[in-house]
């Protein structure tokens, strides 16, 4: 299982700190998300975790966003991308280079129908966001949790591939595979939903780096490598 965390060497948490917490609450790697997708990852050794690469950028509108996609989309490992309209959603939901589409955030109200099958229809994950479930009180955790709960019941009717998380932004926001998991009853989802959604990050990395290995010239097409064999 994974999770997404800023790439931030001088902000509140260090990559490597972030590192050093998720591993001890047993996930499996971390997406750290670039600020610069030109600039490497700044971080030391790893241990047994997998480090993946991401960039997330909000849509301004078509030409640009697809300029952005085609510049980024071999710099990194995951590239979401989030849609501030409907329009926009449904272009992003469209694009097969996209990896996620970033949603939902405050006042965005639950995905629609239309822009759901474009996502499955492409392969596009969406990111079902919990930090307003994770991080906030009253109304407006009752409000997010009404508009997950409609959005989940579109995400499983239409078998919408997804990713979960709870977006921390720092070392003391990360919560545990568990925890996350146990969020899911409260917007009708069942608790194995969290862990799915935590380990879908790992499953969009993989994808990633088979598409830029090698072998991989399009969706059903391999390269089959040379065999050697000694006489």
């Amino acid at each position: 299982m994974y999770e997404a965390v800023p790439h931030a060497p001088d902000g509140p948490t260090t990559p490597a700190r972030f590192l050093r917490v998720a591993g001890r609450y047993g996930f499996d790697g971390l997406v750290y998300w670039l600020e610069d997708p030109d600039i490497p990852l700044a971080l030391g050794e790893s241990g047994d975790m997998t480090v993946a690469t991401g960039y997330q950028f909000e849509a301004a509108d078509r030409s640009t966003t697809g300029q952005t996609i085609d510049r980024v989309r071999d710099l990194v490992d995951v590239l979401a991308v989030y849609g501030p309209t409907r329009p926009m959603r449904r272009f992003i939901a469209g694009q097969e280079r996209v990896d996620v589409l970033q949603w939902p955030v405050p006042g965005d109200g639950p995905i629609d129908p239309a822009v759901a099958k474009l996502a499955r229809e492409n392969g596009v994950y969406v990111a079902v966001d919990l930090s307003t479930v994770l991080r906030s009180r009253g109304g407006r955790r009752v409000k997010a949790l009404d508009t997950l709960t409609r959005s989940w019941s579109v995400l499983a009717h239409y078998e919408v591939p997804y990713v979960m998380t709870g977006a921390p932004t720092t070392h003391l926001e990360l919560r545990a595979p568990r925890e996350v998991a146990a969020l899911g009853p409260a917007f009708a989802a069942p608790e194995t939903a969290g862990k799915v959604g935590l380990a879908a990050w790992g499953e969009v990395v993989a994808r990633t780096r088979h598409q830029q290995s090698d072998t991989f010239i399009e969706p059903g097409v391999e390269r089959i490598p040379d065999e050697t064999v000694d006489r």
